[in-house]
């Protein structure tokens, strides 16, 4: 894009509430590779206010991928401790927990403040909020030329967990019950008043539209990346005869309950007829329920390890049993990318509207179905192949990063557009 094309476009403020992992960092990719691509065509300053340190944020602002994302960074450090008074001042108020007016209101004034300077200094500028908590760091006056990326659906996580997490105590049901509620009223307001939000996935989008018909919504998939997880970056790996993985976050609720519906539910069922199976559970903070499955022999939990890609490599099959959860699930695009077999349940391919069950992955709910479809695939090396085939020309042919930010960048401009409108109109009648 040429010098005067690029300067022409409305400059993008990024507000963060978290540092964001980098690839090929663990953690889901979106911020970073939605960022440096609306990079490529404007200009994108970043508003952060994060719970990390200041040397962490620094470690953060100068890794070298960033070099060509931001044009200009701009901190705050939020507390990361919070009275009990400020909580109780939340949820009487009927705030969301993650407010910051009574938690650290010297923080969310400064960075309202900040992107209140950062509008007027790169006029016309639009804002993109990276989460939920975000949007608080903007001032209401600009939630108009806003895009909100809900991400993975928040509300609609929350009701599914729990609906169905066996793992909350008594406790923790009760304080997210409390937070629902809040959440609620706050995505209702908010969805009332800012120009735009985005979801990852079209099911949650449908679940959105039946609570708020008329909510302003788009889709913005989460790419794959097929460059990246390709056996070609795994040399050496060789397949296993029998082996069975999960991978994902375990500190993540949705993906710890799967991890043990995997192996205490499914299999069992496997080990009836492949005795020689194994159940291999990758990713960081397995919760203590999942690292005692492990027994060295049939059960593997690796925890974190530096690079997932040789261990789908080696699996037989990825199985991806998820009971809850929203958005789309970037185990399967990083999965099909790397052409391996896959078992996934209805939840997982959520958001994957061109998957064909059959063609692309095996899709099965409930443990039995599970086990039936993985010990087909154990049995039949021809189908392995040709399921990890067909998965990989999905990934490269219908879910890059490219067509995501263009749906994004679409949004984005078509705000930029309307506040220059209404900044020229607004010269004209001053000028009358």
């Amino acid at each position: 894009m040429a010098r005067g094309e690029r300067e022409a476009e409305p400059a993008v403020i990024a507000v963060i509430g978290s540092v964001f992992p980098i690839p090929p960092e663990a953690g889901t990719p979106r911020p970073f590779q939605l960022l440096r691509r609306i990079a490529a065509r404007t200009s994108v300053h970043c508003l952060a206010a994060v719970p990390q340190s200041p040397e962490e944020w620094e470690r953060f602002r100068e890794h070298p991928a960033l070099r060509d994302v931001f044009a200009s960074t701009h901190a705050f450090h939020r507390r990361t401790e919070v009275s009990p008074l400020a909580k109780l001042a939340t949820l009487v108020t009927g705030r969301p927990l993650f407010d910051q007016r009574f938690r650290d209101p010297a923080v969310l004034a400064a960075a309202r403040n900040c992107a209140a300077e950062l509008a007027r200094a790169h006029e016309p500028a639009v804002f993109y909020c990276w989460e939920r908590d975000t949007l608080q760091y903007v001032p209401r006056a600009l939630w108009q030329r806003t895009v909100w990326d809900l991400v993975d659906a928040p509300v609609l996580a929350t009701e599914r967990r729990l609906a169905i997490d066996e793992l909350m105590s008594t406790w923790e049901r009760v304080k997210l019950r409390t937070a629902l509620v809040t959440l609620r009223r706050f995505e209702r307001r908010a969805l009332a008043r800012v120009g735009r939000a985005t979801l990852n996935s079209s099911a949650d989008l449908a679940a959105l539209r039946k609570r708020i018909p008329d909510a302003p919504v788009d889709v913005v998939i989460d790419g794959g990346d097929a460059d990246y997880f390709s056996s070609e970056n795994a040399p050496g790996a060789v397949e296993a005869p029998a082996d069975l993985l999960f991978f994902g976050n375990l500190a993540f609720p949705p993906n710890a309950d799967a991890a043990l519906h995997l192996v205490r539910d499914v299999m069992p069922l496997v080990w009836r007829a492949r005795p020689d199976a194994r159940a291999i559970v990758v990713g960081p903070e397995p919760p203590e329920e999942v690292r005692a499955l492990q027994d060295g022999r049939r059960v593997i939990v690796t925890g974190f390890v530096p690079d997932v890609r040789p261990h789908l490599a080696r699996a037989t099959v990825i199985v991806s049993p998820l009971r809850f959860g929203s958005g789309m699930k970037n185990k399967l695009q990083a999965g099909l990318a790397m052409g391996k077999a896959m078992v996934a349940s209805p939840v997982t391919c959520e958001g994957f509207d061109r998957l064909e069950p059959g063609i692309h992955a095996l899709v099965a709910d409930g443990a039995q179905d599970i086990a039936r479809a993985a010990l087909s695939l154990l049995d039949d090396p021809a189908r392995r192949r040709a399921l990890g085939a067909a998965g990989r020309l999905l990934i490269r042919t219908h879910y890059s990063w490219d067509a995501a930010v263009a749906v994004l960048w679409e949004n984005l401009r078509h705000l930029g557009t309307a506040t220059a409108s209404a900044r020229t109109s607004e010269t004209a009648l001053r000028s009358t």
